[in-house]
């Protein structure tokens, strides 16, 4: 309809033209309602394609509109919320050891968790705690001899016997806290003439039936030691592993009380140009007080443990039994006296060894 009445304004205006009439007389002639078309009309350069026709609007057509506005109102790069990214996990670290800790701690560790307490959960060695303690050591002492003899060729005076030997103990540790620890402990020990063999008497007989001297000794007994021990830490480089070693050293005292028994013994003959002997044998009972002092070197992760100490010890004896010969070999003067409590030395014994605490 509206192409009809457009090729009809188009045919009166060509109508209007050759009568000399003109378009606004034309289209003032025309209904109100065709007028308006004429004017929105495109020109003669423009075509019907160039310029769209402006869609009716309606109350249907508004509502539909507004039912397709989004529902989320439009937002501005600065308003658009950010991306979430998930964070990376991170691996906690591990704490470093404390003070008091030994021996490294594998896997990870609460931050409010201190190194003892991992110790303590995972039953590992802490060396502020209680322990069962086990010890071995070697020792060696000077034990004091009345020998009395002489002869044509030998001569035998007071000597200091030389013992050699270790000694054992076991029990119990406690920690009072602050370094400060305190054991005790029973101990059985053994020491004698380990090294000693038979001499000639004298360098021009070499025959040992001729001539001869032999040296016997042997002391043993058990001791009840009190242990009262400071201890700090530190940590060194092991000088073959390369690596760090957590150690503690300790300084310590001890006290104790025993008893034990010594046997000991000279023999020496002579059958040439002089014909003589001396054999005698001292078998002593005693008491002991002990005082000593020392130290521990500690590794703070196996319970392993080295000391160095020296000792002295009060020996009380309370009986000495003397046995033996001397005199001419075809007829000796037999030797035979018991003797009650005779003076005897203080004895200062030196002593290394290690053990183990769990």
């Amino acid at each position: 309809m509206k192409n009809f009445i457009l090729f009809s304004a188009l045919t009166l205006s060509l109508q209007a033209s050759a009568q000399d009439v003109s378009s606004e007389e034309l289209l003032n002639e025309l209904e109100p309602d065709v007028s308006e078309l004429l004017l929105d009309a495109p020109t003669g350069d423009e075509t019907f394609s160039q310029k769209p026709a402006t869609p009716a609007t309606t109350p249907v057509a508004e509502e539909a509109a507004k039912i397709q506005e989004p529902l989320l109102p439009e937002l501005t790069p600065e308003e658009a919320p950010a991306p979430i990214v998930a964070e990376p996990e991170v691996e906690r670290p591990i704490p470093p050891p404390s003070r008091d800790s030994s021996f490294a701690v594998r896997g990870l560790v609460a931050e409010n968790t201190s190194q003892q307490e991992v110790k303590q959960e995972d039953g590992k060695y802490n060396p502020r705690t209680g322990h069962w303690i086990g010890t071995i050591g070697f020792e060696t002492t000077a034990y004091t001899l009345p020998f009395n003899f002489t002869g044509a060729k030998k001569t035998f005076k007071e000597e200091d016997r030389r013992l050699t030997g270790g000694r054992l103990g076991f029990g119990r540790e406690a920690y009072l806290g602050a370094g400060f620890l305190v054991n005790a402990r029973l101990e059985g020990y053994y020491m004698g003439t380990l090294f000693n063999s038979l001499e000639t008497a004298s360098p021009e007989f070499t025959d040992v039936t001729v001539a001869a001297t032999k040296d016997t000794g042997q002391m043993f007994g058990g001791d009840a030691i009190g242990h009262f021990g400071w201890m700090f830490d530190y940590n060194t480089k092991n000088p073959f592993l390369g690596e760090m070693a957590y150690m503690a050293f300790e300084l310590f005292v001890e006290a104790g009380v025993g008893r034990g028994r010594a046997i000991n013994g000279k023999s020496y003959f002579f059958k040439a140009t002089t014909n003589e002997q001396y054999k005698v044998t001292f078998e002593d009972d005693f008491s002991t007080q002990i005082v000593s002092a020392g130290f521990n070197i500690h590794s703070r992760s196996s319970g392993s443990f080295l000391y160095v100490k020296a000792s002295q010890v009060t020996q009380s004896i309370t009986e000495r039994k003397v046995r033996g010969s001397t005199g001419s070999i075809a007829a000796p003067t037999e030797i035979k006296e018991t003797l009650t409590n005779p003076d005897s030395d203080p004895l200062t014994v030196f002593s290394v060894g290690g053990g183990f605490k769990f």
